[in-house]
């Protein structure tokens, strides 16, 4: 059975979202936003014996996925067909398992080498929203369009302040440079993403120290970090910052599903 998500602190909930990256991540959108927007909703599934088996959250129309092995795909499937999501962003595996057809895939990366961090330049832990917008905006990649600034401040700052998301930036005068953030501070689970050097300053470590020092601030707080990696870019760079893959994400959206009819 589906139903919406009434508590934010079950603590059973938490358990089962802890167990997964993207369990994590609609979690800690349960943190920050509760469950008193209508923007965003957060819906679980039981079987006959109460046990969790899958969680979805949605925010304006973009919907986040996990689902145990033990879910029941069929009526998760039509949830989401009926509910007319924009996109659904899931592993590839629960993609599959509920034959929802992937619009773009890539990596999902966990960190495990510490010995690779380097931070080789200040890095500012409080930079500048429009800067930092700016530059991801210019290395907008194909599977990610930004909202605009207004929308996506709003959301991150709220996020910062609830203690979800971190922005971090290499910062030439009011210009970023390079830029990086804790998209999710999950319970044990984080996710960093949001990573941006500008073309005129690549290739002077300026994202490695950004992401570095980002890992420490999660190693810190005894997190396990993780990241999405967009298909063949930047393996090496990961991979010399000790990344390693662990599967495969997908992001399905509403023109290849035909979720609204």
């Amino acid at each position: 059975m589906i139903t919406l998500v009434s508590n934010p602190m079950n603590p059973e909930l938490s358990a089962f979202c802890r167990q997964d990256i993207f369990g994590s991540r609609v979690y800690t959108g349960l943190q920050a936003y509760g469950t008193g927007f209508p923007f965003f909703s957060v819906w679980q599934q039981a079987d006959g014996r109460n046990q969790l088996t899958a969680v979805l959250c949605a925010l304006d129309g973009q919907a986040t996925l996990y689902a145990a092995e033990n879910a029941e795909a069929e009526e998760l499937a039509a949830f989401i067909h009926m509910q007319g999501f924009n996109s659904v962003f899931c592993s590839c595996q629960n993609a599959l398992m509920l034959e929802l057809p992937a619009t773009r895939e890539g990596a999902i990366l966990i960190h495990e080498d510490k010995s690779r961090l380097r931070v080789r330049h200040a890095v500012d832990f409080e930079p500048p929203g429009q800067a930092v917008y700016e530059l991801l905006s210019e290395a907008d990649g194909p599977w990610v369009k930004l909202p605009p600034f207004d929308v996506w401040y709003a959301d991150v700052n709220h996020r910062i302040r609830h203690g979800a998301c971190t922005m971090a930036a290499v910062m030439e005068g009011d210009k970023a440079l390079s830029c990086g953030m804790i998209l999710s501070d999950g319970i044990a689970l984080s996710l960093l993403g949001g990573v941006a050097t500008h073309p005129d300053h690549q290739g002077h470590g300026y994202a490695g120290s950004v992401i570095s020092a980002l890992l420490e601030v999660l190693y810190k707080k005894q997190k396990t970090p993780y990241l999405f990696r967009d298909k063949g870019k930047n393996q090496r760079f990961y991979e010399n910052l000790g990344f390693a893959p662990v599967g495969k994400w997908a992001l399905c959206e509403s023109q290849e599903l035909s979720f609204r009819n």
